[in-house]
């Protein structure tokens, strides 16, 4: 078969994956796993094979028992064993709360790290698993390309854990990066401390080492003033940016008049998410977006504040004058919006979208009274919504 008709057939069996600035700021830690800790499978002892040169068939330690995973059946040869095997040992997931003491991460780091390109730890890690942290913390600066870093305790500073992690990233290596504080994945906190996760993007931010990446997630409960500014003049270069929970209202809303010279242009950006950013106010966003010309995809999920004022309904006509914001700019490819109230969603109707899709309405908002206003999302080819919203606007 052709390489790419094998790569096709591997990424088909390949289990779904979480992705630095695609879905790693919705999943729960707990939930990343590796494939070796799943069910195991019950099969008869088979007689040994030969082969030719040396065998490296064996993907786990030939004590171990067998594991589920679909792309261990299909090994018909040895190229299509080697894409398999690479597709196998592809992610590392130290992070759940079961893989501290399993024994294979050893084996695993030790025989297939030349395979390894993504690495979610926890800090807590380090502390408990001193010998394979150790190992780990080479791989990180030898091959890694995603780093996903989580922090479980909120409140300590994981000082030399932090270092090792600034080493890797120093390395040059890294084009995505994630640094995650598990608690934003159950609880909003309105008051926070900083901490291991705070001062470890402060180090980055600190170093200029931010704008070296593709991908960007940051999910945390909050940030100094100083860093919000550095990361918003160092994503020229990112090309997706995620941020969950640390845009607070206290660092003023995202378009006062005294944040118009902190942002600047990210001629990179194709895909933003801005999730439960209280300082993120809808009439806000669509101004901010002309600083990203290459803006394909924008989500936004349970921002602003409860006392956002609600601005007055636009005259007839606006989307038609010259000034309008839609025609600054190339149309976004699609527009996703959760957890947004029918003002909200009106207030982002500025923005030109070939698609929309609305997956929940807030404050008992209806569709209708969110497409009041005709002339919202100028050009719009496609809506989309869930299955609870049986209402359409003509």
């Amino acid at each position: 078969l052709p390489v790419e008709l094998l790569i096709e057939v591997v990424e088909h069996l390949r289990p779904p994956r979480v992705t630095i600035g695609d879905n790693a700021a919705w999943n729960q830690p707990s939930l990343l796993k590796n494939w070796w800790e799943r069910p195991l499978i019950v099969e008869e002892p088979k007689e040994p094979k030969e082969v030719d040169g040396p065998d490296e068939s064996v993907l786990l330690p030939s004590q171990a028992p067998i594991y589920n995973s679909a792309l261990l059946s299909p090994r018909v040869n040895r190229n299509f064993e080697q894409l398999c095997r690479s597709a196998l040992y592809h992610d590392l997931n130290l992070v759940s709360d079961n893989v501290t003491n399993d024994p294979i991460i050893v084996e695993v780091v030790t025989r297939y790290q030349r395979y390894i390109r993504t690495v979610r730890i926890t800090a807590e890690y380090s502390e408990q698993n001193k010998e394979v942290f150790d190992l780990v913390s080479s791989l990180l600066i030898d091959g890694v390309a995603s780093l996903g870093v989580y922090y479980q305790n909120t409140t300590k500073e994981w000082i030399e854990f932090n270092n090792t992690m600034i080493r890797a990233l120093e390395s040059g290596r890294v084009s995505s990066f994630g640094v995650y504080s598990t608690v934003c994945f159950s609880e909003y906190l309105q008051y926070a401390a900083p901490s291991g996760a705070t001062a470890l993007l402060q180090s980055v931010t600190d170093a200029n080492i931010l704008e070296q990446f593709n991908c960007v997630d940051i999910v945390i409960e909050r940030l100094e003033e100083a860093v919000y500014d550095r990361i918003r003049s160092q994503i020229g270069n990112i090309s997706s940016f995620t941020v969950r929970g640390p845009f607070r209202r206290w660092l003023g809303q995202i378009w006062d008049i005294n944040q118009y010279n902190k942002w600047y242009p990210g001629q990179s950006l194709t895909n933003l998410q801005l999730i439960h950013c209280p300082n993120a106010y809808a009439p806000h966003i669509p101004p901010v977006l002309l600083f990203f010309p290459s803006l394909k995809t924008l989500f936004v999920a349970g921002c602003g504040y409860t006392g956002d004022i609600i601005p007055d309904q636009r005259t007839a006509g606006w989307s038609f004058k010259d000034d309008a914001v839609w025609g600054k700019r190339a149309p976004l490819e699609t527009i996703r919006v959760e957890c947004v109230a029918s003002w909200e969603i009106i207030a982002l109707g500025a923005i030109h979208t070939r698609n929309l899709i609305i997956a929940a309405i807030t404050e008992g908002g209806s569709l209708s009274e969110s497409f009041r206003d005709e002339e919202i999302f100028p050009q719009l080819q496609t809506l989309q919504t869930e299955l609870k919203y049986k209402e359409l606007p003509p």
